[in-house]
């Protein structure tokens, strides 16, 4: 299974996911997009914040003891070959999901995209817990090991998408980078970074064939 959050960006990559698939070109695998109601504020990147980052615990919980199992009753999925992905505001929330889930009795993804995570948004740095995320949310301090797949990505050309809003923080390139190097001195080695020729969000698609291909 691919869970894909913020589906009101996904939702129209769902098709030619399902067109790789069809072709042969990759085994099935259960396409989920989890969004809001967007007919009305789905679109509000406030909303979306108010979520992806002030509630991430809240909606990691739905995501991990509600949604999961109800979806494994139906399809009964394999749990070491399922993926989250988030991307932007859903990257921060996704680095937030992959140094979280040894809380949870329950752990239903293997594998994590952390995309273009934006580690400098307003709507995550005002938060209280906003410091945590430079340490893992303290996953290394809990655990000695780390035996889940990280494919962390981002545009080589976002440095300037959103300069006016880094302050003293990261960009998302220096955030990608910097996370990179956290992993390695704890010894990860079931993590990939890519960066690809694009700015914020156009990769992505691109992104998401590759990934399913491999």
């Amino acid at each position: 299974m691919l869970v894909m959050i913020d589906a009101v960006w996904r939702f129209s990559d769902v098709p030619s996911l399902y067109n790789v698939m069809a072709d042969g070109q990759e085994d099935p695998q259960i396409l989920v997009t989890i969004g809001f109601d967007y007919d009305i504020d789905g679109w509000d990147n406030e909303i979306r914040g108010n979520i992806l980052c002030d509630h991430k615990k809240e909606f990691l919980d739905f995501i991990t003891d509600n949604m999961m199992p109800y979806l494994n009753e139906l399809y009964n999925f394999d749990f070491e070959e399922s993926t989250l992905f988030g991307h932007s505001q859903g990257g921060v929330f996704t680095h937030y999901a992959a140094f979280n889930f040894d809380r949870y009795e329950n752990r239903p993804f293997a594998k994590y995209i952390i995309g273009s995570p934006t580690f400098w948004t307003p709507y995550f740095t005002n938060v209280s817990d906003y410091e945590e995320y430079k340490n893992e949310y303290g996953y290394f301090n809990r655990n000695t090991s780390y035996d889940r797949q990280l494919f962390i990505t981002a545009g080589d050309m976002e440095d300037d998408d959103y300069r006016e809003y880094y302050g003293d923080n990261d960009s998302t390139p220096e955030g990608v980078e910097h996370l990179k190097e956290r992993l390695e001195q704890h010894g990860v080695t079931g993590f990939k970074v890519k960066l690809y020729k694009s700015n914020h969000y156009q990769y992505v698609s691109e992104m998401l064939l590759e990934y399913i291909k491999k």
